[in-house]
């Protein structure tokens, strides 16, 4: 065996290491959130957090429908149901602003919604039934988000609405940049050696 056809070989057992380790730590990662007591949830495949607090209903879906976010939401694993009317991306992003405490600037809508769904965005917002609740990317990419009834009624999935982006870190753009320029050099061996 040539020291070419090995490296190939070493970088083909790395490259399928590396996917099944990605595949491993992205479901163990996997972050679940109930949505109020109703019993549907929502799952992203990295890691994301629900608005809760600051106002809204009592976490409870047959309260009335009428409380708005009111100061700074806290992030969990539970994602508190507000008010979803008017439905509107102008609307939605008022009430987003009050729980980050800082504009979130216009959003973009999705209607239908799709489901899953993938997205870039650092805040989604969610029209279920006749609420609204707010989900925050904490995964620092883009990822999968699910959701789920679960058997809950009155909250099916209408729209959802995203805000920003989220800023992937610089080490991690180091890192894609190292094994571009990195590939390219292998490439130019081989490119040689031929």
């Amino acid at each position: 065996m040539s020291l070419i056809e090995s490296a190939r070989s070493s970088v083909k057992v790395a490259i399928a290491g590396a996917c099944a380790l990605g595949m491993l730590a992205s479901s163990a990662m996997a972050g679940v959130i109930t949505i109020g007591t109703t019993g549907a949830t929502i799952t992203c495949s990295v890691a994301c957090e629900g608005f809760s607090g600051a106002g809204g209903l009592d976490i409870d879906p047959a309260a009335p429908d009428t409380i708005d976010p009111t100061g700074l939401g806290t992030l969990g694993s539970v994602a508190q149901l507000y008010n979803g009317s008017p439905a509107n991306e102008a609307a939605e992003g008022a009430r987003l602003s009050t729980l980050v405490g800082a504009s979130v600037g216009a959003g973009t809508k999705f209607d239908p919604p799709g489901n899953p769904f993938d997205s870039l965005a650092l805040y989604i917002v969610l029209k279920i039934g006749a609420h609204d609740i707010f989900i925050k990317n904490t995964s620092g990419g883009s990822q999968t988000y699910t959701y789920a009834l679960n058997g809950a009624t009155g909250v099916g999935l209408s729209h959802y609405t995203t805000f920003g982006e989220v800023e992937i870190p610089l080490p991690a753009a180091a890192w894609l940049m190292i094994a571009g320029i990195g590939g390219l050099g292998f490439a130019s061996r081989k490119k040689k050696a031929a």
